[in-house]
């Protein structure tokens, strides 16, 4: 009889305990409770229980944004740091919702989120980067295949400033014609590939997935045609693919051996129709010429068109997209009256990565965060 009345308490109070739980995380799916709870949680916790506490904010906010995370995850988590911080401090603490953040560090990140803040710690060369991070992700919990084939480290994990930064980027600006400061305005054809409707009736009638898609193939085709002078028409499925399975990742999701295979069988593949162009035969004699690998160079760079050019392009175009499907007639005529100030203010409202890589300042920065 004792047995049998322990395990019903026991029972009743864990069930309990998890209505309690759920009950408040319903309530801070309401806006302003929740702007009440970070304030509470980022005033008084610190470390672990800020990180513990942090992770249910930005929980909150995945489920709020339905998995949203460029188009509303991020609006929701400024809001957050605008709320508690201000505009005129632009430096606040942001917690990732990052499983590899979580094992691999307190979760707890600087985040400068005014422009003042940001352009001050972009242009810092004080300002370093931990060679052991991509965006959210621990490299060392990272299977074989999803950093570049050949090299680990990438520009992204290169301080500003150093020697070897410099080297990169101008071998980069001074081998892809598409980089160069002087080309002449419209010397690029802009395509639109096979399969792919421009029509104002197909686009309203696709769903956000097929949509996506769309301006994925859109995107790829023509960057892929411009940085590299290659025809990707029929991997676009497949850049496609890789792209869904690096997203997560970028945000500190936890990938499998068998994706980062894939990712390796997919980028191998892009690789080798570059290494075979009139730019990629020239980037890696350029390379070669520096001092430097230029097949490593190479894989390097076609890394970097399928996370920053690829992904990052393809999704500014696409958040951009549903914001004029918002209001098509206005927001079609803002465009047409200036198309490259319309762009600039959509990556301003919508950037697919804001530049930003983890730092590992290379100076005590405690003062920046004990104002605010």
């Amino acid at each position: 009889m004792c047995v049998t009345m322990c395990a019903c308490g026991l029972v009743w109070c864990t069930c309990a305990l998890l209505a309690t739980l759920l009950a408040s995380f319903g309530l801070i799916m309401v806006p302003g409770i929740e702007q009440a709870a970070a304030r509470l949680v980022f005033t008084h916790l610190s470390g672990r229980p800020l990180s513990i506490a942090g992770n249910v904010i930005t929980a909150r906010h995945f489920t709020y944004c339905l998995g949203d995370y460029l188009g509303c995850v991020k609006d929701e988590a400024a809001r957050d740091m605008v709320n508690l911080f201000t505009w005129e401090t632009g430096i606040g603490e942001f917690v990732p919702f990052s499983p590899s953040q979580l094992m691999n560090g307190d979760g707890v990140l600087p985040l400068h989120f005014s422009h003042a803040a940001y352009r001050e710690v972009a242009y810092d060369l004080l300002a370093g980067r931990p060679p052991d991070m991509m965006v959210f992700s621990n490299k060392t919990s990272l299977p074989a295949g999803v950093m570049p084939d050949f090299e680990p480290d990438i520009l992204l994990n290169l301080d500003t400033g150093s020697e070897e930064h410099t080297n990169r980027r101008k071998l980069l600006a001074d081998m892809l014609p598409a980089l160069a400061k002087d080309r002449s305005s419209g010397d690029e054809h802009f395509r639109v590939p096979t399969g792919v409707e421009a029509s104002a009736a197909v686009i309203s009638g696709a769903t956000m997935g097929g949509l996506k898609r769309k301006v994925f193939d859109t995107v790829g085709y023509n960057l892929f045609d411009w940085l590299f002078e290659v025809n990707v028409e029929n991997e676009l499925a497949e850049l496609f693919e890789y792209d869904g399975i690096l997203a997560p990742i970028v945000l500190g999701i936890p990938a499998m051996s068998f994706q980062g295979r894939r990712m390796a069988e997919i980028r191998m593949t892009a690789f080798d129709k570059v290494t075979h162009s009139r730019v990629g035969k020239a980037f890696m004699r350029a390379a070669d010429d520096r001092g430097m690998d230029g097949e490593k160079r190479l894989s390097e760079m076609v890394w970097i068109a399928m996370f920053a050019g690829y992904g990052g392009t393809g999704n500014l175009a696409f958040e951009t997209i549903k914001r004029i499907l918002t209001d098509p007639a206005k927001y079609t005529a803002l465009f047409r009256s200036d198309p490259e100030a319309f762009m600039l203010e959509a990556a301003r409202l919508h950037p697919p990565v804001a530049g930003m890589n983890p730092m590992a300042y290379r100076k005590d920065t405690h003062h920046n965060l004990a104002t605010v």
